[in-house]
């Protein structure tokens, strides 16, 4: 029996892949979490085989939860459902330790076959995100990616969408200065000369 956790904040979805998965023979959704940290919480008493983990979370988002879940409990398989296929989150995805990544846009067989070979001890990733590794590949050949870690990107996707470092601050509780520094960090990663620049080289780079 392979006893899953589903980590969705979106209700209705997290509801919809539980009705999914349900009567499937060797399969035991054991519990659905809002967010990483419930996730983890759960994982120091439960026995969880794998886990269908969404990206953008509050509180832990997913790629932060599964650094943790593969420093803590390297031998649970992390398979990563979500909306966005972009080079940064399959890149921070990978680097994370996550075994798998698929579209939500996929359907129940995807989703068992993708079960099927994490269980054997094999990644799965969809053509779509085969197709964007495929593409980190032949950008590598002629340019640096850029790598953010999940702080830079949150901050990043805040930034983009016109918000002064002090609103920043607020929303994330950091200190407005700790902003600029991560902001000016930005700035110089991706070579840009001002907000309205960096706003534009992140969305040529499909890192947005």
């Amino acid at each position: 029996m392979t006893h899953i956790v589903i980590a969705e904040d979106q209700l209705v979805f997290s509801e919809a892949l539980t009705a999914l998965l349900a009567g499937v023979e060797g399969i035991e959704i054991v519990k659905s979490v809002e967010n990483g940290q419930v996730l983890l919480d759960f994982l120091t008493t439960e026995k969880v085989d794998l886990v269908l983990m969404d990206i953008k979370m509050p509180v832990l988002d997913g790629i932060k939860a599964t650094n943790l879940i593969k420093e803590k409990y390297p031998s649970i398989k992390v398979l990563i459902l979500s909306f966005h296929i972009k080079e940064i989150d399959v890149l921070n995805a990978m680097e994370s330790g996550a075994d798998g990544y698929l579209s939500k846009n996929t359907n129940k067989i995807e989703i068992l076959e993708a079960i099927s070979c994490l269980k054997e001890g094999k990644p799965y990733y969809s053509q779509e995100v085969v197709r964007v590794l495929s593409n980190i590949h032949s950008l590598s050949r002629n340019k640096d990616i850029i790598k953010l870690s999940a702080r830079e990107s949150e901050i990043l996707e805040l930034l983009t969408k016109g918000f002064s470092s002090k609103q920043i601050g607020k929303q994330i509780d950091l200190a407005e200065s700790t902003i600029k520094t991560y902001r000016n960090g930005l700035l110089e990663k991706f070579k840009a000369n001002n907000s309205a620049d960096l706003t534009r080289k992140v969305m040529e780079g499909g890192y947005l």
